[in-house]
C-alpha cells in the first residue's frame, strides 16, 4: 500500500508560498474518440491525482523549475472549418511518486516553482504545443533546471552540463529528422491528418488500424534508439529505466487496442507488475492498465440513457476493479479514485458518499480523500441544510445563496447564466456573453454565471478558458439537484437564464441567450425602468 505522503514539502512560486491545485493524471493518449462523439467541444479529462498540501518542514534539498520567457500558450486548435477544439488541461505536470499536479506556467517571464520532492527524481511532462504529445523530462532531486524554447520546442537546461545532454533525450529525437508528426501521433490523433470533420467521425477506426503498424514500428524504434545511446544505462539508470518504461508500455497499448496482445501475454505484464513499482516517480504501466479496464470493464457495463447522452454505471465498474485481484494496491487506488470521480458526477449523493466510504476503508491515503472532498464540496456542505434555498459557491471558496446575492445587489438588473463545463451550447454562448458584457459596461446590470457542474475542477477549468475568472459573479451551485427554488421555476435543460429588476424581483424565469437581441431590449427596458415592470407571467 502506498503510504499517503505524496509531495514531501513546501512549494514555493517566485518565492512565494503556493498552493497550485488542479491535480491531474497525465492524459494519455492525448485525443480520444470520445471526446468528438460525445460533446465534439470539451477536452475529456480522465482521473484526478492529488499532492497534499505543503508540510512546514520540508525534506531534503528543493528541486527547482524555472520556466524562462515560455511563449503562450496556445490552447484554441482549429482543426476543420467547423471545429475549433478548445483545450482546458494543464500545459505541463509534474509527477512524484505516482502522483501527479498539473501546473500552468507564467508565458513571457521567468516564474520559479521550487518544490521538494519526497522520491529521488520527478518527472516534467511538458506540452510545448498541443498537436504533439508532450516532452517528459527525468529531473533529479535537489537540481535546478531551466526550460526554454529552441526550434519552437521546449529544451531543458540542468545546472550539470552533462545531464542536460540526456535531459533532452525526446528533444533530440525530434530534430533528429522525424516528421513534423509521429505516425504514433497520428495514431492516437487521427484529426491531424483527416480532411473533414465526417471522415473522422466515420474512417477513425479504420484509420488507427491502418496507422498502428507504423505507430509501432516508430516506437520500437525509438526503443533500440534509447538503448544504444551511448553511457545513458550506466551514468544514469533512473532516465534509462523511465524511457524503457514508456515506449514498452506504449507499445503494449497499442497491441492491446488492436487485439494483438495475447491472452497469456497480457497475464504476464500484470503479473510482473502485482509486485510494487520500483523507485520511478512514475509508470506508463498505469495509463495501460487504464486501457485495459476501459475495455474489459468500463465498455462491458451497464449505460442508462438519457435525453443528452449515456453514463456508464460506474458504481459497477468500481465494484469489479475491486474485486480484481491481478493488480497490486497501488494501480487499484488509483483506478478507484477516477472511477469514485465519475461516480461523484454522474450519480447521487448517496451514492458517492457510499462509494467515497469504501474508498476510505480501502486506503489510508488522506491525500487523495481530503482532494476529492474538496473536488465534490456539495456532499458534505449541504446534505444537512434546507433545499429552501440555492446554495452556491465562488472560486474564493466563498458560500453564499441566491437570496443573499440578489440582496447584496439591489438596485441593478441582474441576468443569470446557468452553465456547465460540459454544456456545448453554453460554452458556444459566452462569446455573445462577452460582447454583451461589453454593451452594458457602464450600466446597473449584473452578469452572474451559476454553474452546474458537480466537479470542481471541471469548473475551474472551463470558467479559465471562457474567461470567467475575470468576472466578480462567478459560482458553482452545490444543491440545484434538491433546490425547490428551482424546482418552481421549472428548471430543466441548460442553458437557461433569469432576470431579475432593480428590486430584486424574478421577472423573466426563462429569459433569451445573450446571443439574441431580445436580451439587449430588456436589459435596457429594465434599467432605465424606475417602478418594476411586473413579474413574467402575471397580469398586468
Amino acid at each position: 500500500m502506498l503510504k499517503s505522503s505524496g509531495l514531501g514539502g513546501k512549494i514555493i512560486r517566485n518565492g512565494v508560498n503556493t498552493s497550485i491545485f488542479d491535480l491531474l493524471f497525465l492524459p494519455e493518449p492525448l485525443y480520444d474518440m470520445k471526446f468528438y462523439c460525445c460533446i465534439l467541444f470539451l477536452w475529456l479529462l480522465p482521473s484526478t491525482f492529488c499532492y497534499s498540501q505543503a508540510d512546514k518542514k520540508a525534506p531534503g534539498p528543493a528541486t527547482v523549475l524555472i520556466f524562462d520567457s515560455i511563449p503562450k500558450f496556445t490552447r484554441e486548435v482549429r482543426q476543420f472549418s467547423n471545429l475549433t477544439h478548445v483545450h482546458t488541461q494543464p500545459q505541463a505536470y509534474i509527477r512524484d511518486n505516482f502522483y501527479t499536479q498539473g501546473i500552468n506556467p507564467r508565458s513571457r517571464v521567468k516564474d520559479t516553482i521550487v518544490l521538494y520532492p519526497k522520491g529521488g527524481y520527478i518527472v516534467l511532462s511538458f506540452f510545448y504545443s498541443m498537436m504533439h504529445q508532450p516532452f517528459d523530462y527525468v529531473i533529479r532531486k535537489g537540481d535546478t533546471v531551466t526550460i526554454r524554447f529552441r526550434n519552437d520546442m521546449s529544451y531543458a537546461t540542468s545546472t550539470d552540463q552533462g545531464y542536460t545532454d540526456y535531459l533532452n533525450h525526446e528533444y533530440s529525437r525530434r530534430m533528429a529528422g522525424t516528421p513534423e508528426h509521429t505516425p504514433y501521433e497520428i495514431y492516437i490523433n487521427y484529426a491531424i491528418v483527416a480532411k473533414s470533420l465526417n471522415e473522422l467521425m466515420n474512417n477513425e477506426p479504420t484509420a488507427k488500424a491502418d496507422w498502428y503498424p507504423k505507430a509501432r514500428n516508430y516506437l520500437l524504434n525509438e526503443l533500440r534508439s534509447l538503448s544504444e545511446m551511448p553511457g545513458l544505462s550506466g551514468k544514469y539508470p533512473m532516465m534509462f529505466n523511465f524511457f524503457q518504461d514508456k515506449l514498452t508500455y506504449l507499445v503494449k497499448r497499442l497491441d492491446f487496442e488492436q487485439n494483438k496482445l495475447p491472452a497469456d501475454s497480457l497475464r504476464d505484464l500484470l503479473r510482473v507488475n502485482k509486485t510494487m513499482p520500483s523507485d520511478m516517480p512514475y509508470s506508463y504501466f498505469l495509463p495501460f492498465l487504464e486501457t485495459v479496464a476501459r475495455k474489459n470493464i468500463v465498455s462491458r457495463a451497464r449505460v442508462f440513457k438519457y435525453e443528452h447522452g449515456n453514463i456508464v454505471d460506474y458504481r459497477e465498474v468500481y465494484d469489479k476493479v475491486s474485486a480484481w485481484d491481478e493488480i497490486n494496491d497501488l494501480y487499484r487506488k488509483q483506478l478507484l479514485y477516477g472511477y469514485l470521480k465519475e461516480i461523484g458526477t454522474g450519480f447521487s449523493v448517496t451514492d458517492f458518499n457510499k462509494y467515497l466510504s469504501r474508498f476510505s476503508s480501502f486506503t489510508n491515503d488522506t491525500i487523495l480523500i481530503k482532494e476529492i472532498r474538496q473536488e465534490f464540496p456539495a456532499p458534505y456542505d449541504i446534505t444537512s441544510q434546507s433545499g429552501d434555498s440555492l446554495l452556491m459557491l465562488d472560486a474564493r471558496g466563498n458560500q453564499t445563496d441566491l437570496q443573499t446575492f440578489v440582496a447584496q445587489n439591489k438596485g441593478k438588473v441582474i441576468y443569470i447564466d446557468f452553465w456547465a463545463s460540459w454544456c456545448v451550447p453554453c460554452r458556444s454562448e459566452m462569446k455573445s456573453g462577452e460582447a454583451l458584457r461589453k454593451k452594458f459596461k457602464d450600466k446597473d446590470v449584473v452578469f452572474a454565471y451559476f454553474s452546474i457542474d458537480r466537479q470542481k475542477s471541471q469548473w475551474t477549468e472551463a470558467y479559465n478558458a471562457d474567461k470567467l475568472n475575470e468576472l466578480p459573479h462567478n459560482y458553482i451551485l452545490l444543491n440545484w439537484g434538491s433546490s425547490r427554488f428551482l424546482k418552481s421555476i421549472g428548471f430543466g435543460p441548460i442553458p437557461r437564464h433569469l432576470l431579475y429588476d432593480k428590486s430584486g424581483r424574478l421577472v423573466h424565469k426563462n429569459a433569451p441567450g445573450p446571443g439574441s437581441a431580445e436580451t439587449a431590449r430588456l436589459l435596457e427596458q429594465y434599467v432605465s425602468q424606475k417602478s418594476s415592470l411586473p413579474i413574467e407571467g402575471s397580469k398586468r
